[in-house]
């Protein structure tokens, strides 16, 4: 019959001391992958926003038309903008009837509120993405999308800022092509 290994078998682990080496790689390790973890679970949270964002603009967007101009898509992301305006009414609405003393839809209303800020935010100054359904190829690949996070990258988008809204440009509603 074999021999067991004698430091299998008779040898526990061993506590590490706090300051030594091995406390540090360990440590190290640690902390980085609580670093990974926190910067996945990020990237998670930001491809779900812009995938809602896309899933409706999918939607809304007609799918018969082959060619979009710059001044349809500020249409449709102005009606992006306005998308909880009926449920905001629906909650003021249900509010104003009859004498209730709770706060029914307060926390919907407030996550709705903090949505439309943090848009009108982005729009203001960095610019809110939306998808660019200008260009047709483009077009394309955001029509063949089924909703997939990971794919998410693949969906070209295109910024929009406060000053696009004013007046649109006779020369800025021509169909591009790259």
């Amino acid at each position: 019959m074999p021999k067991a290994d004698k430091n299998k078998v008779s040898q526990k682990q061993k506590p590490v001391h706090p300051l030594s080496r091995k406390a540090q790689v360990l440590s190290k390790q640690v902390a980085r992958e609580q670093r990974v973890n926190h910067s996945h679970a990020k990237t998670t949270i930001k491809n779900d926003v812009i995938a809602q964002k896309l899933i409706w603009f999918q939607q809304e967007v007609d799918q018969e038309r082959k060619d979009f101009t710059k001044r349809d898509l500020i249409e449709y992301t102005k009606q992006y903008l306005r998308r909880f305006d009926d449920e905001l009414d629906q909650i003021a609405i249900i509010k104003a009837v009859g004498n209730r003393q709770g706060h029914q839809h307060t926390a919907r209303k407030s996550a709705i509120q903090l949505s439309i800020e943090r848009d009108q935010q982005m729009l203001e100054t960095s610019g809110l993405e939306v998808p660019d359904i200008i260009n047709g190829n483009h077009l394309d690949t955001f029509r063949k999308w089924d909703g997939d996070l990971f794919a998410v990258q693949n969906i070209k988008t295109r910024k929009l800022f406060k000053k696009d809204f004013e007046e649109v440009p006779v020369e800025a509603t021509e169909k591009t092509t790259e």
